[in-house]
């Protein structure tokens, strides 16, 4: 182990995920990270870490680089079909270890990786950058809630348009939307619903990938209080124009779009009070009933707004060095799991 207070991360897997996201908010964190190893089987990948890193060690097999005592944290960012055998290996050696989602591709896997990380103390963090967004944290605030009254309905959407044609098309490589665009989704349902699920809905479909794998999912979760999440995950939208996180109250809504800092309530005015009477059984009226309500429309902005993965490795950093607790608790990956299993037993439907 490392003596500094500064983590040693090594990188397994230099793909988009690793270049694009987590690598430059570890860039942006070199006071409490650094990239010291990185291992993949493409040198031409290993080298472009290098361009920011140029002091990284490149390694071809995980198993040199987890022999390294310097490194203090190994993020793994390989294909998913490789996820549970890299992280039980750096588990097994007692390294800290940051995984991508999908953690496991079955809920089995994802329980024996929660015994594993038990064991070691705890040492398993999942890659959730998007239950750190700045939406996310807004749709979560406590006051938001009081504001709309009674939730009753949570609406998460992801959408882009992207012809996928790399492994994550391939059912036979772990792919599809089930394993990448919607498990944070659902992971930010299932914190914003606050209940386990008692009843699910889902169905995928395969619309534009190149691939054999679902690039469009729907879920539908309900608990037994009546309170539904509706998650979509799709592939296929020309143009996202809906919140990426809408919640709906008995007074009322709030909405925010994908990495926005600020929400939007609409809502019946806080001062409206409506006559307490009982339905009638007589026939109505032949003129629709009304009522004069009042609308109330404010926006909520966010006080310390922080890009997701940014935010994402601060909480891992106070997790490792400072022992505190990591807000997204591994017992709700590991329900992901068997979630999207049973997502995943229907075949997807071609268009």
């Amino acid at each position: 182990m490392a003596v500094t207070d500064e983590i040693s991360v090594g990188v397994v897997g230099c793909g988009r995920c690793a270049l694009f996201g987590h690598l430059p908010a570890l860039g942006s964190l070199d006071s409490l990270f650094r990239v010291t190893a990185v291992c993949d089987l493409e040198k031409s990948r290993r080298e472009r870490v290098a361009r920011d890193f140029p002091e990284v060690q490149h390694y071809r097999r995980l198993e040199d680089m987890i022999d390294d005592p310097d490194i203090d944290l190994v993020l793994i960012t390989t294909p998913s079909i490789d996820h549970e055998a890299n992280a039980l290996a750096c588990l097994n050696r007692g390294i800290w270890t940051v995984c991508e989602t999908p953690v496991a591709l079955s809920h089995d896997g994802a329980l024996v990786l929660r015994g594993a990380s038990i064991k070691e103390g705890d040492k398993l963090i999942a890659a959730t950058p998007a239950l750190f967004s700045n939406e996310f944290r807004l749709a979560s605030q406590s006051r938001v809630r009081h504001r709309i009254g009674d939730l009753y309905d949570i609406r998460i959407r992801q959408g882009t348009y992207l012809r996928r044609d790399d492994w994550q098309a391939t059912a036979k490589r772990g792919g599809g939307a089930a394993h990448y665009a919607a498990q944070e989704p659902v992971l930010q349902a299932l914190s914003l619903l606050k209940a386990p699920p008692v009843q699910m809905w889902s169905e995928m479909k395969k619309i534009v990938a190149l691939g054999d794998a679902e690039d469009y999912v729907r879920l539908m979760l309900r608990t037994a209080e009546g309170v539904t999440a509706d998650i979509e995950a799709n592939s296929a939208v020309v143009k996202m124009e809906e919140p990426a996180i809408t919640l709906r109250g008995t007074r009322g809504s709030f909405s925010v779009m994908q990495g926005a800092s600020v929400g939007h309530f609409c809502v019946i005015d806080p001062s409206q009070r409506f006559r307490n009477h009982r339905s009638s059984v007589a026939l109505p009226p032949l003129e629709m009933p009304t009522e004069d309500i009042q609308l109330f429309e404010a926006v909520a902005q966010l006080a310390n707004p922080m890009p997701a993965y940014e935010a994402f490795w601060r909480a891992v950093y106070e997790t490792v060095r400072n022992e505190k607790p990591f807000p997204v608790d591994f017992d709700l990956v590991v329900e992901l799991a068997r979630y999207i299993g049973i997502v995943r037993k229907s075949p997807p439907i071609a268009i």
